[in-house]
């Protein structure tokens, strides 16, 4: 039976080309011509009847379509495209993770350094200006301590000379009245018992001012003590409270910085800050609401986007492919 020549015009896909050739019905084999653009589409022995060059019939081999790779190829170059395409945009996106990650950790770093340097300014400036008011009463109750035994050693002397000076009065009245002194009498008696007296009380007042001077010395020390812890306890509280401040303002900018890099599909900023669990919820909201975005960034495959939109994924020949 003589054959009859069926020529079809040929499909352009991603991979190659479907170019033109023909093919021969008959008993003889059926030989796909090279086409313009690839390989042999199908070469399969047995009858052909000169078909259009379907789908199908180049899946089974029938037809005389033109030159190019097989679906099952085209399906598998895809996929490896895409796997190798999600591995890079996962890279990528781990890279800019670290960089953030290391961006706070040194505005965060700095913030507080900087921080920590004013409170420590102020604290130095607290407690140089307590001990300078320490010292300077501490001096001033020094020097009174210094100016005690001299008045009182005044005071003592001034009380002596008093008593001699009785002294010898009461033994001139008694050289007048014939004695020979009056040392034995009644008066002399008095008079001595004033003076040991009026001595003992010298210097009972000139222990007391020491004491009270040491009183008010310990009192200045405890409370220039007390006074320094709590310039300490005033300043670590207002460190605390700004540091707290800057953390949280730096919780902010991070959380910015995130929320950008989620808007390209990209949740590892979040999954630094608050887990793989939370990230991935997050990251599948997202696709379920950006399907195109989330395609593009890799977090869904070609099938899940296709279900979602009902469209034709990127990258694909044909969805009638099943690529």
């Amino acid at each position: 039976m003589a054959g009859t020549t069926v020529r079809d015009s040929g499909f352009s896909g991603n991979s190659g080309s479907f170019g033109s050739g023909s093919s021969s019905s008959g008993n003889g084999r059926s030989a796909g011509a090279r086409g313009s653009g690839g390989e042999r589409l199908a070469n399969t022995g047995g009858t052909s009847s000169g078909g259009s060059g379907t789908p199908s019939s180049w899946n089974n081999g029938g037809g005389g379509g033109g030159g190019g790779i097989s679906l099952a190829s085209l399906s598998a170059q895809h996929k490896q495209q895409q796997e190798q395409a999600a591995a890079a945009r996962k890279k990528q996106q781990q890279a800019e993770a670290t960089a953030l990650k290391k961006q706070y950790d040194k505005r965060q770093q700095e913030s507080a350094g900087k921080i920590n340097d004013v409170y420590n300014k102020q604290l130095a400036s607290e407690k140089q200006a307590l001990k300078g008011a320490y010292e300077q009463n501490l001096a001033d109750q020094e020097y009174a301590r210094g100016q005690i035994g001299g008045v009182y050693q005044k005071a003592t002397n001034d009380a002596a000379i008093q008593y001699e000076r009785n002294k010898r009065n009461l033994n001139e009245q008694a050289m007048a009245n014939g004695l020979s002194s009056g040392g034995g009498t009644q008066q002399q008696l008095a008079l001595n018992q004033t003076w040991n007296t009026e001595y003992g009380n010298l210097k009972a007042s000139e222990a007391a001012e020491y004491a009270q001077i040491e009183h008010q010395i310990a009192q200045l020390k405890n409370q220039y003590q007390n006074d320094i812890a709590k310039a300490i306890a005033d300043n670590d509280y207002k460190r605390a409270a700004a540091l707290l401040d800057d953390y949280n303002n730096q919780q902010k900018w991070l959380d910015e910085q995130s929320k950008i890099l989620a808007s390209f599909g990209n949740f590892s900023g979040y999954a630094n800050q608050y887990g793989n669990d939370v990230a991935n919820s997050m990251a599948q909201m997202w696709a379920m609401q950006n399907p195109g975005a989330a395609y593009a960034a890799g977090l869904i495959t070609a099938d899940q986007y296709e279900k979602a939109t009902g469209q034709t994924a990127k990258g694909r020949t044909s969805s009638i492919f099943g690529i």
